[in-house]
């Protein structure tokens, strides 16, 4: 039921645009933005073509809905080729996740890589974080597999481990305050402008719920902690996370 139901709809959209999401002109954009902006609370950071006649994707952060051409429907939920066997809501979504990632500089990170890296994740970290502790004990094997971790902040104000992070952000040495406390070592005191709250509010947008969780290259998000041997097979695509 709930099939036909959706291809019904695919099929009343198309029918009532009677156009290409790829014919989009710019007032037909800044009218679709209007009316998301009312229906959504704001308007979509990007709109883009997809593969389905008449039907728009809007883009807020992570978030995507969909919306007719002419601007009568706005759905969210999955969009899947069945053909291709691929679920494209997914996909955008680590696509998205890598373009607000390329916009981070990596000097707000605590990056720790082998001298000639095979593959590049992103974690969302937390020092007292016991999986978190486990990951970063287990480094050297990730960098034995070619593996570099660049570390972003996952804490906010009112969580315990806030006051420890900022001193690991603004010590001089940020990986070793960082390697001491994930070893339960006390770290210097340290106050200084940080990224805590951006990388925080980064991590909420992408979908991060605890740490670790990791960002692959293709802006796939895997929560929880993956074994160094496992993730080597993942990012190699010997194995589907």
């Amino acid at each position: 039921m709930m099939v036909k139901l959706a291809l019904a709809l695919v099929g009343a959209l198309w029918m009532a645009s009677g156009a290409l999401a790829a014919d989009l002109s710019e007032s037909e954009a800044a009218a679709l933005r209007g009316v998301l902006a009312e229906a959504i609370g704001a308007p979509p950071e990007s709109l883009r073509p997809t593969p389905v006649p008449g039907i728009v994707e809007a883009a807020y952060g992570t978030q995507l809905f969909y919306i007719s051409i002419d601007g009568r429907y706005v759905f969210e939920g999955q969009l899947l080729d069945v053909q291709a066997h691929r679920n494209l809501t997914n996909e955008r979504r680590g696509e998205r996740r890598s373009e607000m990632l390329a916009r981070v500089d990596e000097e707000e990170m605590i990056v720790f890589a082998p001298e000639t890296p095979k593959h590049t994740v992103t974690v969302f970290t937390d020092v007292d974080c016991p999986y978190c502790h486990r990951l970063h004990r287990e480094m050297d094997e990730y960098h034995k597999r070619g593996i570099a971790v660049r570390y972003l902040a996952y804490t906010g104000p009112g969580a315990r481990s806030y006051g420890k992070m900022v001193s690991v952000w603004c010590a001089e040495d940020r990986q070793r305050a960082l390697t001491d406390a994930k070893a339960g070592k006390s770290v210097p005191k340290r106050e200084c402008e940080h990224p805590l709250q951006r990388q925080g509010e980064l991590g909420a947008a992408f979908g991060v719920t605890g740490t670790p969780s990791f960002v692959l290259p293709n802006g796939r998000l895997l929560p929880g902690y993956v074994p160094p041997a496992q993730l080597e097979a993942i990012l190699d695509g010997r194995l589907q996370p």
